[in-house]
């Protein structure tokens, strides 16, 4: 901790409690909340997308399982001229190698054969806008044992450290996150923000629903904002909910104050991101499938 911010200085919330690390400290507020999850799948459903395979498309697919030609198995076993990358796929199944499987295979009929307890719902608030700036809030929605937020905050920037190796702990047995644009600005922050503390972020899949929501719902919304979706998609609209653009400007108040009813509506803001991601991914999944 900053010499010049003791402990006697920051905000005490009536929710949560504080954590220490070998980083230092830091808030984590926990609660448990309801969200409907998509149906998990068994691997196996995977042995039967032919279009995983090299030079395999949906029309060659088709014509393929009209000749009884139905798994990756039948092209083996067929010795099919198209089969050259089917070992390989058939082992990265058969060893669970979630990389290669998710690189091959649609990724939400991946993403609901991965266990839900290795699966996370992530979303960070950050000080500004644009890259390097510093993470304030990390927002995390696990699914099981039970649906579990937990949300982890830097009272100060000298406690981003602190944050930042709890969630890298957290996060370490995971395979899989979902977040919203978190290729271009969740994980590319994290990554770098942890970087700074020669801290080691875990390496994991990242299911972007931004490119999903952009490619089967695109036509049918006037953009692409979380909110947007969720007042037309999932019928819910936020009351009280500060705009993205205005949440560094209250955290810096905050740092002025150190009053914690500053961030109600900040930390409200990142725990409904989390659930609204959950069921957005539901309706995905489900539309997706149609």
């Amino acid at each position: 901790m900053d010499k010049n911010h003791s402990e006697e200085q920051l905000a005490i919330f009536s929710e949560g409690r504080e954590m220490y690390n070998l980083e230092g400290t830091f808030w984590e507020f926990n609660y448990e909340t309801e969200v409907l999850l998509p149906a998990t799948r068994n691997i196996d459903s995977l042995y039967f997308y032919l279009q995983a395979v090299t030079g395999i498309g949906p029309k060659r697919e088709a014509h393929l399982k009209s000749e009884g030609i139905c798994s990756l198995q039948d092209l083996v076993r067929q010795n099919n001229p198209l089969s050259s990358d089917t070992p390989i796929l058939l082992k990265a199944l058969a060893n669970k190698d979630w990389p290669l499987i998710y690189k091959r295979f649609p990724r939400f009929s991946v993403l609901c054969s991965i266990p839900q307890d290795k699966i996370a719902v992530l979303d960070i608030e950050t000080t500004g806008f644009g890259f390097g700036k510093p993470i304030f809030l990390i927002g995390l929605l696990l699914l099981r044992p039970k649906c579990q937020l937990k949300l982890f905050l830097a009272r100060h920037p000298a406690e981003e450290a602190a944050m930042l190796q709890a969630v890298t702990t957290e996060l370490k047995d995971k395979i899989a996150v979902i977040t919203y644009n978190g290729a271009s600005f969740d994980l590319p922050a994290l990554h770098r923000r942890a970087e700074r503390y020669d801290i080691k972020f875990p390496p994991m899949l990242n299911m972007d629903l931004l490119p999903v929501v952009r490619r089967l719902l695109g036509s049918e919304l006037p953009n692409c904002r979380l909110k947007t979706i969720e007042k037309i998609i999932l019928e819910y609209e936020r009351h009280s909910d500060p705009a993205s653009s205005e949440v560094p400007e209250i955290y810096h108040q905050f740092l002025m104050e150190q009053d914690p009813n500053l961030l109600d509506e900040v930390i409200s803001h990142n725990a409904r991101d989390l659930e609204s991601l959950v069921e957005i991914w539901q309706y995905l999944d489900e539309r997706e499938r149609r």
